[in-house]
C-alpha cells in the first residue's frame, strides 16, 4: 500500500464513481480501478460495492476510509 492508494481510495469514496475520481485526479479510470482492486486484494475484502451507476463504500470500507483520511491528513501536514 502506498499513500497514492489511499488518495485514490478517498477520491473514489468522495465521488462515488471511478470515472469522476479519475478525472479529479487527472488519471485514467482504468488506473484508479486497478489500484483500488489491488488494495482490496491486499486487505482481503471489498471496499466498494460497484454498480452501473457508481460505487458505494462497504461497511468494512468505511473504516478504511476513516483511517485513510487521518493518514493522508498527517502525510500532507
Amino acid at each position: 500500500m502506498e499513500i497514492t492508494d489511499l488518495k485514490y481510495l478517498l477520491a473514489v469514496a468522495g465521488e462515488a464513481n471511478f470515472s469522476r475520481a479519475a478525472r479529479l485526479l487527472g488519471i485514467n479510470a482504468s488506473t484508479i480501478s486497478r489500484r483500488v482492486s489491488r488494495f482490496e486484494d491486499e486487505l482481503g475484502f471489498t471496499l466498494f460495492e460497484r454498480s452501473r451507476t457508481g460505487v458505494r463504500v462497504t461497511s468494512g470500507g468505511q473504516e478504511i476510509v476513516r483511517g485513510a483520511r487521518r493518514v493522508v491528513a498527517e502525510f500532507d501536514a
